[in-house]
């Protein structure tokens, strides 16, 4: 997907890049609770941004500019809210090919959410993320998960995977008479799909250790599968060097 089709879909004004996420379980999850324990100012990027929502609530949750020394924003269109703009560096990077303009290992905690599956250069984007963290970091990406535990029964069924797309106009495509419940949803512009083991393998390739899952359902049961979730949080770690 290029510019244009990112730009019209915030245009759209509607939920766009605005998704909440259950961060109650990330800073729950046990090693980003020791992670943290040991940490003071943290240095936190997201890369694919958007309007910074997610920056303001990570923000809220790990005590503001108390805990915070620097808040930084990646993305290939600036739509941030006027609310937070002010306290973000923000850069602009096509994450496909284009380095990203911020030092390398300048970061201690680094967000990608959602970012991954719009990209056809997934390595570039992984060697990235590897090069911004700095030594003893915490990298998170997260993504639509093709292993989620329904997709074995919607392929069976002949049915397109949820969270894949093969069009730029619809979901619906090959979603049956499902399709006709989601034809108010637009199409987010994702081009790849990953399951747990391929997203930890490419990490792996560049040079992080996954060290566990965020899980990010609401739900106490699903919770305990996060593996098998709708969408999925690997949580990685570069470590000290020496």
């Amino acid at each position: 997907m290029d510019i244009k089709f990112y730009q019209e879909r915030y245009k759209q004004g509607d939920q766009y890049g605005r998704a909440e996420y259950n961060l109650d379980s990330f800073l729950k999850t046990g090693c980003v609770k020791q992670w943290l324990s040991r940490k003071e100012a943290l240095r936190v990027l997201d890369v694919g941004c958007g309007s910074g929502l997610f920056l303001r609530q990570i923000s809220a949750c790990l005590g503001g500019s108390d805990r915070i020394s620097k808040l930084a924003g990646i993305d290939l269109v600036n739509v941030l809210d006027e609310a937070i703009a002010p306290d973000v560096d923000f850069g602009s990077a096509d994450l496909n090919k284009d380095t990203v303009p911020l030092p390398e290992s300048s970061h201690d905690l680094i967000f990608c959410n959602h970012l991954i599956e719009h990209l056809f250069e997934t390595e570039h984007l992984m060697g990235e993320l590897h090069r911004l963290a700095a030594p003893d970091s915490l990298v998170v990406i997260s993504t639509p998960n093709l292993a989620w535990w329904a997709n074995p029964f919607f392929l069976f069924l002949g049915l397109q995977p949820i969270g894949t797309e093969v069009g730029s106009k619809t979901i619906t495509y090959g979603l049956g008479p499902l399709g006709k419940r989601l034809k108010g949803y637009g199409t987010a512009g994702h081009i790849r799909a990953f399951t747990p083991r391929a997203l930890s393998d490419m990490a792996k390739a560049v040079g992080f250790e996954p060290i566990g899952w965020w899980s990010q359902n609401r739900s106490r049961i699903l919770q305990l599968l996060p593996r098998r979730e709708r969408n999925m949080g690997l949580i990685l770690q570069k470590k000290k060097l020496g």
